[in-house]
């Protein structure tokens, strides 16, 4: 049995683009990328910029916050500027989160080890 892969910002951009029938090269023409930037996103190597993931999550009529987090599905969520910009940012904590968890798991220690320092 084989096991099953981490839910994260990669695997959920594949399974949308997979589910509407979407090769990397058309998610990169409808999102104004390279075929070479939604590659690197699914095999998470980068997360795009905040303007590149309203992009994608309108063709896959998603939420920012679904992408980044796998929570809330719901389209009047803020979108990711805003949430940073009005100072709520519980989008931003998860984005946190997610990169701590990838920090850990690549150097196989326990996330509470991992400090994230933003200077604004």
């Amino acid at each position: 049995m084989m096991p099953m892969e981490a839910d994260n910002f990669g695997t959920r951009i594949k399974r949308l683009r997979q589910q509407h029938n979407l090769s990397q090269a058309r998610l990169a023409t409808l999102t104004n990328v390279s075929k070479v930037s939604v590659w690197s996103w699914e095999c998470r190597r980068v997360v795009p910029r905040s303007r590149t993931v309203k992009a994608v999550a309108d063709v896959f009529g998603v939420t920012e916050r679904y992408l980044l987090t796998g929570f809330e599905n719901d389209r009047s969520e803020k979108t990711l500027e805003s949430s940073v910009a009005d100072g709520s940012h519980s989008v931003l904590e998860a984005i946190l989160a997610d990169c701590k968890a990838r920090i850990s798991e690549e150097l196989h220690i326990d996330p509470g080890n991992v400090s994230i320092t933003l200077n604004f």
